[in-house]
Formats: C-alpha cells, sequence, structure tokens
C-alpha cells in the first residue's frame, strides 16, 4: 500500500507533489491487514495544520487508480495544551482566593474552552 498526505486537497503542494508518502510492500498479504487493519503514523507535521490523507492498494499489477480517502478527508494533529504560565493565588476576602492566570500561550492545535481551577 502507499499512504500520502499533504497540506492541499490537491496533493500538490510540494512542485506538484504530495508532501509525504510511505511505501509498504507486506511480506505477507495472507495473514497482514486482515485481522488487524494496516495503520502507518504520520509524524514532524505541524500542530494545529489540517493534512488530508489517502491510501492506495498495490498488487503486481501496480498501485490502485484511485485512492481511499477517510470519512473526515483531513486532520490536524493536536494534544493537550500547555497549562497557563505565572499562576497567582491572593486573599480575595477572609473567606476566599482569588486566582489569576495569563492564557495559555500554546492551545495544542486546538482552541482552549476552559479551565480547570
Amino acid at each position: 500500500y502507499k499512504v500520502e498526505w499533504d497540506p492541499l486537497p490537491t496533493f500538490d503542494s510540494t512542485n506538484g507533489s504530495p508532501m509525504g508518502s510511505h511505501h509498504k510492500i507486506l511480506t505477507d498479504p495472507a495473514t497482514e491487514c486482515q485481522s488487524v487493519p494496516c495503520s502507518y503514523v504520520i509524524s514532524s507535521l505541524t500542530k494545529g495544520t489540517s493534512y488530508y490523507t489517502r491510501v492506495y492498494a498495490y498488487n503486481s499489477f501496480g498501485y490502485s487508480v484511485t485512492a481511499g480517502t477517510p470519512a473526515n478527508l483531513f486532520e490536524a494533529p493536536k494534544r493537550q495544551p500547555v497549562p497557563p504560565s505565572a499562576v497567582s493565588v491572593v486573599p480575595s476576602s477572609a473567606s476566599s482566593l482569588k486566582v489569576s492566570f495569563p492564557a495559555s500561550h500554546d492551545n495544542g492545535g486546538g482552541d482552549i474552552t476552559s479551565y480547570k481551577i
């Protein structure tokens, strides 16, 4: 099989070619990718950038003419956000504290929708 990825849906961001590709020839087609799906981890991507992916099948006649594409068409690498820096706690009253902090400088590739205090 062949996996290709690119930030453009036309798969031509690198001088008319996809940004990246991975080729894998199965050593035992009778068992590989049968009970457990084939998979490949695409690494060194830019967090927050959406990437399109497609997969071609391969046999002794070559690669499939059309590619398989995921239902969601593209995805962006994400991880947990970096915690806020410079957290401060000061008395607000005789029975309360005020917690203050700036917004996280790195959202991990997704919008920060809440903070847990």
